[in-house]
């Protein structure tokens, strides 16, 4: 009996307490179209009990195939840097999702280290944004140089407050500055304006409160990913030519040797079923068949000549 393929597994996140309904929407929509869906407060989300739930949730991503993050003005828990293996730790910062230490700096949300690690492992990640949110950080950002002076340095040695906003540094401000806002935790601005900025930069925009025209939206990102997976398997397949090594090719790969005609397989002739002469696979060193029948995989042997 053929089996079904398996559907994809959607990882949805949210910032703790009070998107209980957004997130339900999304959970219900998704579901809806066919996708298999994980809430880390619901069955079937992959826990590891030997870890720090923090910890579990960084390997819930590579567990998923998508993620969907709905991000607003809350940040959420702050992240337990502490109770993470160290392994996690060192990789995190090595991908820059966290800082060497955190004496004077303050700590991302649990949700801001998602976002980040599923950008850093190349997951499809859709992040859903109320439009509300965007006209409060744009409000703001247009502020901050008349609010320099409420701000607080958080240690000593920190770069002038004025030229990290000119250089919309927002990150570093934020690692420097005690910056006090309303309507939105600067972290999260902060949080925000980098992943609009670094690639793969697409926030989507949505309108809070329209639930028809919210999974409208959110039915239209997913339906869009079959064509990023599918150039995501390319570029696996092409990476995977490029770093595969036959054992008599030494340092040359197999998409190397494939662009220079040089794939040995033998002294052999061709075992095809066609009529057309069998031309010898391997001569003076050098693949002959190879060109023939396998160049980008739609040539063919050359037609055979007529007999006299």
């Amino acid at each position: 009996m053929t089996q079904l393929p398996k559907p994809w597994r959607v990882l949805l996140l949210s910032a703790g307490y009070g998107n209980e309904t957004l997130r339900d929407e999304a959970y219900s929509t998704i579901r809806a179209i066919g996708f298999e869906v994980s809430v880390y407060d619901r069955p079937g989300y992959p826990v590891d009990s030997s870890v720090h739930s923090h910890a579990a949730c960084i390997e819930a991503i590579d567990q998923h195939d998508i993620v969907v993050a709905l991000i607003d003005e809350k940040e959420g828990g702050t992240f337990q840097v502490n109770e993470i293996p160290e392994d996690m730790r060192a990789r995190l910062v090595s991908l820059k999702i966290l800082a060497d230490n955190y004496d004077s700096a303050p700590v991302p949300s649990i949700l801001q280290v998602e976002v980040l690690t599923a950008r850093a492992a190349g997951k499809p990640l859709i992040c859903l944004v109320p439009d509300a949110v965007r006209e409060i950080c744009h409000t703001i950002l247009e502020q901050l140089p008349n609010m320099v002076g409420s701000m607080t340095a958080r240690r000593l040695g920190v770069d002038n407050a004025h030229d990290l906003i000119a250089s919309h540094r927002w990150s570093q401000l934020h690692a420097s500055y005690d910056v006090p806002v309303r309507g939105i935790s600067f972290g999260q601005l902060a949080f925000l304006e980098r992943i609009r900025h670094e690639t793969p930069n697409y926030l989507s925009y949505f309108p809070l409160g329209r639930r028809e025209e919210f999974a409208e939206h959110l039915i239209s990102r997913l339906s869009s990913l079959a064509t990023t997976f599918a150039r995501m398997n390319l570029e696996r397949a092409q990476k995977l030519l490029l770093r595969k090594r036959t054992p008599i090719a030494a340092s040359d790969s197999i998409a190397w040797l494939r662009e220079n005609g040089l794939i040995v397989s033998g002294p052999y002739v061709s075992d095809s079923l066609s009529r057309e002469p069998k031309l010898p696979l391997l001569s003076n060193g050098r693949s002959v068949a190879l060109p023939q029948y396998l160049d980008q995989g739609t040539r063919e042997a050359p037609p055979r000549t007529a007999e006299i």
